[in-house]
């Protein structure tokens, strides 16, 4: 695919929760996250939403931006304590197959965050076929 041009699609409006799966697909997404930082990533793959999803960002939204912890300074990587309040988030939107890379929490800031798929399932949820060791980040609506 080397030869077809990336389209760039600009996801910073987009509504709820999502996730990126990395694959070559020609279109990359871009994402403002990092909270107040407003850092720019990108992957190039398939976009999947999370259904609904908005009880689950406005949580998000709380824990990240309004409350005690963060204040909206979520740039400088993840800990424990929020990889496991955004597995409890993926539970609840019955991704519970999905679970926060560990390997990857200095990576992660608010609204980008790398998960993996556990262990035993054959493929990302919804994308067959797709390799369950692919790159994943959840993505939400930066809380600048």
């Amino acid at each position: 695919m080397s030869s077809i041009q990336k389209i760039s699609v600009d996801l910073d409006e987009l509504a709820g929760v999502y996730f990126i799966v990395a694959h070559e697909s020609g279109v990359e997404y871009d994402h403002q996250c990092g909270g107040l930082s407003c850092y720019q990533r990108s992957l190039e793959g398939f976009l999947v939403p999370a259904g609904q999803s908005t009880q689950v960002c406005e949580e998000l939204y709380a824990y990240f931006c309004t409350g005690p912890k963060y204040g909206g300074h979520c740039h400088s990587g993840l800990d424990e304590e929020d990889a496991l309040f955004i597995d409890q988030c993926l539970a609840s939107l019955d991704y519970s197959m999905l679970t926060v890379d560990r390997d990857l929490l200095r990576e992660s800031v608010e609204a980008w965050v790398h998960l993996k798929v556990v262990d035993g399932m054959p493929c990302f949820p919804c994308c067959y076929n797709s390799d369950p060791a692919s790159k994943v980040v959840m993505i939400w609506n930066n809380s600048d």
